[in-house]
């Protein structure tokens, strides 16, 4: 069946630094709380149906973006749309550095 939702207690998840969610199709939604993952510097979302994100997810710092080009220019990335082999990314401005635990996340669709 594959995961279809992202459960609003992933903000729980502190030191969270890299979260896999390619090819997980069904998951259309990021929620509101994954903003609030400080430590997070991956972000990768290829193959997804999500559509748009959460607005205090701009406030990671240094988080990496890696998804189609519709998804990041859809969200406002124009100019730091960066390519890749097969896909798109886009890096956030770095203005403080996670300090510890180092967490991921893998998940299929």
């Amino acid at each position: 069946m594959g995961l279809s939702i992202l459960d609003q207690h992933i903000s729980e998840m502190k030191h969270l630094k890299y979260f896999f969610l390619n090819n997980c199709i069904r998951v259309k939604n990021f929620p509101e709380e994954l903003g609030c993952l400080e430590c997070l510097q991956g972000l990768y979302i290829q193959g997804t149906s999500i559509s748009h994100h959460p607005q205090n997810i701009l406030l990671l710092k240094g988080l990496c973006i890696s998804g189609s080009r519709q998804f990041l220019e859809s969200c406002g990335f124009t100019s730091e749309i960066q390519d890749a082999l097969s896909y798109c990314y886009v890096r956030l401005p770095i203005m403080h550095a996670p300090t510890e635990g180092v967490s991921s996340t893998l998940l299929h669709g």
